[in-house]
């Protein structure tokens, strides 16, 4: 099961993604470009 839907991986996107997964969340990123970074 999903916890957390994250859009965009721009720093501040991949900075989240960090932390949840840190505390053992389940997690999906979903970035527009085929490049993360923003």
């Amino acid at each position: 099961m999903l916890d957390s839907l994250i859009i965009g991986a721009g720093i501040s996107g991949l900075s989240t993604a960090f932390t949840l997964k840190q505390n053992n969340k389940n997690i999906l990123i979903s970035e527009r470009q085929p490049r993360v970074g923003g």
